[in-house]
């Protein structure tokens, strides 16, 4: 099994889902109420886009000037598509870039935002690394994996092995106020959004492609993979979830 082909059937499974992660536009504008007021025409990054549909609630909720950033292609050319659609094309920047190397210099926006993407360069890395790119005073918005019990299963505790930052909420702010942020607020994403803007199209998903992919390793163990990730949730979904985090650079 080559990584290339992995790669290629997971993006067939996954690109084309509505969003990359749980969430939904209802989560995304009450974390972007407790921002509180930002300038005209502020600029917003979000980091790890996928296909845009934060992008979208800020951008409808805002007039601010967006950089929208990915590291994969075909979602920046969805969200360029969904821009188009929507209206707001002409207040968004597309940057195909790593976010643990992006190709900005100084503190040039107001508000920050990344959800359930920052991990992918750690949470404590991650929030260190984007005050260089936050205007004195400028905010940022992180959905992150957290536990909301402190008695979860040894095989949840295993499946969530490639992710050693998960822990409370409570750890998080103090993560938070280490790296040199002030608490605004959180909440918890419930359940039920996990199934209604992304497992529920995963599931749908899994069942057009199947039976085509059946007897073929390496899209196998992607469709392993995804059916896995849905047996935790199905079973220990009062375990974990996504919290949203909004902080102040101090």
């Amino acid at each position: 099994m080559s990584d290339d082909d992995r790669m290629g059937y997971f993006l067939d499974l996954y690109a084309h889902l509505p969003r990359c992660g749980p969430g939904d536009d209802a989560h995304t504008l009450r974390a972007l109420e407790r921002v509180g007021s930002l300038p005209l025409h502020a600029r917003i990054l979000d980091i790890g886009c996928g296909p845009g549909a934060q992008t979208s609630a800020l951008a409808q909720a805002t007039d601010a000037r967006l950089i929208a950033v990915d590291n994969l292609a075909i979602m920046l050319e969805r969200l360029r598509h969904r821009a188009g659609d929507e209206g707001w094309s002409d207040r968004v920047s597309p940057v195909l870039a790593d976010m643990g190397d992006l190709p900005f210099v100084g503190a040039a926006f107001d508000l920050i935002w990344s959800e359930g993407a920052l991990y992918n360069i750690g949470f404590r890395h991650g929030l260190a690394s984007l005050k260089s790119y936050l205007k004195p005073g400028g905010y940022a918005v992180v959905s992150e994996v957290v536990w909301l019990r402190n008695d979860p299963p040894e095989v949840l505790k295993s499946f969530w092995t490639a992710y050693p930052e998960i822990d409370s909420v409570e750890h998080k702010w103090q993560i938070i106020h280490q790296v040199g942020y002030d608490a605004v607020a959180d909440f918890v994403l419930p359940a039920a959004v996990w199934e209604s803007s992304y497992y529920g199209p995963l599931r749908r998903r899994l069942a057009q492609v199947e039976a085509r992919w059946m007897g073929n390793v390496s899209a196998e163990d992607v469709l392993n993979e995804a059916r896995l990730e849905l047996s935790m949730f199905d079973q220990f979904s009062d375990f974990y979830s996504y919290a949203y985090f909004v902080m102040r650079l101090r």
